[in-house]
Order: structure tokens, then sequence, then C-alpha cells
């Protein structure tokens, strides 16, 4: 048996990352089903590799991690946003979670809408698992009212901080760890490294 290999996705493991998932989560997830969804959080630069980690041993996954962007910079913020594990693997799980912030220089690991069971599986990695209010963004009002913003070819780009007034509607779980010095950090919870001294543009 060859050694675990955690790494991140390579284009064209499109396909194989998404039969994997289906295989082993207890649910049809939309953002891997529906092409647009997919596309637009995990595809969206052609020819690219798709935004997932994964851990691999003699050649079959054991766990895959997709992430969301949440900025371009060379030490990005990311939200993982589906963790699968193949049955009896959990412990690979934990790892390429993990590992995650080191394969891709990660400034903030964060995570949301995770179930009640796993916060048990980020406190044993250290973060802190609470609930945080939670926000949808909504596409323009149409004869029917407002309806949730869908992807699509001229999609708005992902909100950023301070560029819609915000409005409470309910809250969810929110997972995330904070690392490195008790200086003020840049999120108050997440995976994140301390926060520059000075204020900046957003």
């Amino acid at each position: 048996m060859s050694d675990l290999v955690l790494r991140l996705a390579r284009p064209g493991e499109d396909a194989r990352i998404a039969d994997f998932i289906n295989q082993n989560f207890d649910m049809r997830l939309p953002l891997i089903n529906r092409a647009d969804f997919y596309q637009f959080y995990y595809a969206h630069t052609p020819g690219a590799a798709p935004q997932f980690a994964l851990a691999e041993q003699d050649g079959e996954i054991l766990c895959a991690a997709g992430y969301i962007l949440a900025n371009q910079s060379e030490t990005p913020d990311i939200w993982v946003s589906v963790w699968v594990a193949a049955k009896g693997h959990n412990g690979v799980g934990l790892e390429l979670m993990d590992a995650l912030s080191g394969l891709l220089n990660a400034r903030v690991v964060a995570c949301n809408n995770i179930r009640a069971n796993t916060c048990v599986l980020y406190h044993f990695l250290g973060w802190q698992a609470e609930r945080l209010p939670h926000y949808y963004r909504l596409g323009a009002p149409g004869a029917k009212g407002w309806q949730l913003a869908v992807p699509g070819p001229n999609s708005a780009p992902l909100p950023v901080q301070d560029d819609l007034p915000l409005i409470r509607y309910h809250a969810v779980r929110f997972t995330g760890r904070t690392q490195g010095s008790r200086a003020p950090q840049c999120r108050s919870a997440g995976r994140a490294w301390p926060a520059p001294q000075q204020p900046h543009a957003a």
C-alpha cells in the first residue's frame, strides 16, 4: 500500500471527483450536480483545475474537499463548501482538512452550513464551530417578487464586505479556526493570520 497523498485537483478530474462525492454522500448536492452552480463555484476558468483538494491512496480518492475562493490573493481566503470522506476513512478526511491551508497557502479557511454532528470533527481539529447570522443575496425583483440570486452568464461578482446592506434572516452553523499569534485576527472565526496593523481599503 502506498503512502497517502494530499494534493490539489488537476485539470480534467471534474467527473471523477463528482462521482466520488455522489457515491459517498447521502444526498445529491446541488453545487456538485447542477452544471451552472458547479461551473460558477468550482470551474469558472475553462481548462483549469477544479477547486478541490483530494486525499488519495493507490490511485483511489478517499476524501475530497471543494473550496470557494473569496479573493484572488496569493494567500487567499477560502470557504470549504463540501467535505466528503469514503466510509471508514474519516481520519483521512481530518488529515485533508488540516492540510488544506498549507496546500492553498490560505490566510483564512472557513466553512458554513455544517451539520450538527460534524461539529465534533471541527472541534477535534481545534476549530471553533458555532452559530452565526446568515444572509442571502437576492436577485432583482421580478413579477413574482424577490428571488435568490442564481449563477449565470451575466452574474454579478460574489458579495464582498460592505457592498450591500445586510438584513438578518436566520442563523446557521459556522465553523472555522484561528491560528497564529494573539494579535488581532482577520476574522472572529476562521483559520487566519494576524490582521494588518494599519487599516486598508477592501
